[in-house]
This record gives C-alpha cells, structure tokens and sequence, in this order.
C-alpha cells in the first residue's frame, strides 16, 4: 500500500511539502519546550497523537485509497456495513466505510479506519496532488465558471494538522486560479492554488467550496471540528451584543435571533436520553427551521 508523506507543518518552515514515500503512518511529536525545574516530567504530546481518530458519518467528503488508481475522492455513503461471507457463513465483520467516487455511480469499500485507507477531503499539499497515487481534480472543461476570490486575495484554507485525520483552518494567499500540476489532463484543474503563510508551502483546493477556502473576515484560523465545517454558521456579533447567520459560501450575514435554551419539551421523540432535536439553519431565513416546507 502507498502510504501518506507526513503532513507539512508550521515547523516546516518554509520548506515545500516532502514527496509521497513510504514512510509509515507515525508522526513525529514535536519536542517539548525546555523545562527549567529538572525533577518535573515535561508534558508529553504523543497522546494526543495517538489518539483514536474520529469516525466519518454518512454524507462525509473523503479521500480513499484504492491499490493502482491511488488515491480517489468520494462522499461516504455507509458506515459499519456487515461483512457477507461468500459462502453465507454467519460473520461478525464489518466494513467501516462504503464510498461512492466522484463522478461514478461506483461504490468500493474501505477496509479499515485509519489514514492508511481514508482521510478527510482538505487543500492537498502541491508535492502530494502531483504524485503517481494522488487525487484527481474534477474535470472542470475548457469553460470554467467564475471564482469567489482572486489572485493575490487574502483566504483560510482546510490544511492538515500534524496528522491526515485533523485538520485546521490556516491562512493563506491565492496564488493561481484554475491552478493544475503533475499529469492531469487539459480539462483537469484545481480551483485554486494556495500559498500557507505561516510555513510557506502551496495546497491546492479542488473546488470552490466554504468546505475548502473561506473569507478570513468571518473564519477564525485554528483548529476545525465537524461543526465548524458547516455553511450555515450563527455566531456573536463583532460587538458582542446580537447575533449573526453567517453563510460561508455566499459570505452574506444576516441578522439572528439567539439560539434557545435547551430544554426538556425539546428532547427528540420525548425521550430522556439527552440527544436533542436538531436546528437547521436555511438559506432564505434567519432562523433555525426543521427542513420542511411550507
């Protein structure tokens, strides 16, 4: 199997992104700040890289890994699936994931949960897209479609963070639109090329998406959870006073009305189980709506 180059980091310091080898999964922690007191055990930061990853959900954008093709994108479309003996044996496996490919009505399986197999769609680093088993962009034909930040605009990118399985929000600068590398075809071109500035080296964002590339007017830099990564966003004002339903792809703001207190009447189906009904937010109103329509 063709596994991932480490991540680059902040630590990389200017350096470009080093070429796809097989290297292993480990990630090298980075050395802990000198202790002045001798006898106190300075803190240790492999825990945190060993952590277990978080499972993908269904409806998730991925990256999977699939032997010659390399590496392809997808969205998840069943988790925890039950391995079926050829034989019809009874059997207790399951296959974590079943990805649907981009532009196919074709499933494969994921094997097994870990970044060897599946990571999270994010701005590949340039050395990565252009290697023999990285992804291919969409084929976006020789008419492409006007682009929501020019070259030389100021953006917040989704950029690994130590690992392939977390991510962060780092700022960068458009380079190059329609950018391509490698040996993609004429119609196969990344939306946009994207220098990092707090370690120098380039990624590339497929496609034009909030999911990608971000106004840094109204994404913070830092780490980005699964929350974070939704277009519908209602936050505090810049004053601190009201509230505001941000959509980070048309990047309008709108007037909000601050979210309600949770309360027992809310409880899904009336069950005491502390899951509670979840608020969606639409793009034609301010407030929270539950997805029907009228």
């Amino acid at each position: 199997m063709s596994r991932l180059p480490r991540p680059p980091s902040i630590d990389d310091e200017q350096e470009e992104a080093p070429a796809p080898q097989n290297i292993g999964s480990a990630i090298e922690a980075p050395a802990p700040p000198p202790n002045e007191d001798e006898d106190e055990e300075a803190p240790s930061t492999l825990a945190e890289d060993n952590e277990a990853p978080p499972p993908f959900c269904i409806g998730d954008r991925v990256c999977c890994y699939r032997g010659r093709p390399g590496w392809c994108l997808g969205v998840v479309s069943l988790v925890d699936e039950p391995l079926e003996d050829p034989l019809g044996h009874p059997t207790d496996g399951v296959i974590p994931y079943v990805v649907m490919l981009d532009g196919t009505q074709k499933l494969v399986s994921v094997p097994a949960d870990d970044e060897e197999c599946i990571v999270p769609e994010m701005c590949w680093p340039d050395s990565f897209a252009a290697s023999e088993d990285g992804p291919l962009p969409p084929r976006v034909g020789p008419s492409r479609h006007a682009l929501r930040f020019a070259v030389g605009d100021h953006v917040v990118c989704l950029v690994a963070a130590g690992t392939w399985r977390k991510l962060r929000w780092a700022a960068g600068v458009v380079a190059e639109q329609w950018a391509q590398c490698g040996a993609w075809g004429a119609e196969e071109a990344a939306a946009y090329r994207i220098c990092v500035i707090d370690s120098g080296y380039s990624v590339l964002a497929y496609r034009d998406d909030h999911s990608l590339v971000r106004d840094p007017k109204l994404q913070h830099e830092g780490p980005c959870t699964r929350e974070g990564r939704e277009r519908f966003q209602r936050k505090r004002g810049l004053e601190g006073d009201g509230w505001e339903t941000v959509d980070q792809q048309t990047r309008r703001v709108r007037t909000a009305v601050a979210p309600p207190a949770p309360s027992p009447a809310r409880a899904v189906h009336g069950e005491d189980d502390g899951d509670w009904a979840l608020e969606l937010l639409c793009g034609d109103c301010c407030d929270p709506c539950d997805g029907s329509t009228t």
